[in-house]
């Protein structure tokens, strides 16, 4: 799921989530880095940097 563009703050619930950065193509997407598992807190911001 596309969330937004990257350096910017979005609002999710908390969980764990996988994430990678991506961007899209005419084919489809080209994911830019490895993703990873990310622990969203509740009630707090969370930064991940990649």
């Amino acid at each position: 799921m596309a969330v937004g563009p990257s350096n910017q703050p979005i609002e999710v619930r908390c969980g764990r989530f996988f994430v990678r950065l991506g961007e899209p193509t005419p084919n489809g997407t080209r994911w830019l880095v490895e993703g990873r598992s990310v622990r969203v807190k509740c009630g707090a911001l969370t930064e991940e940097s990649f």
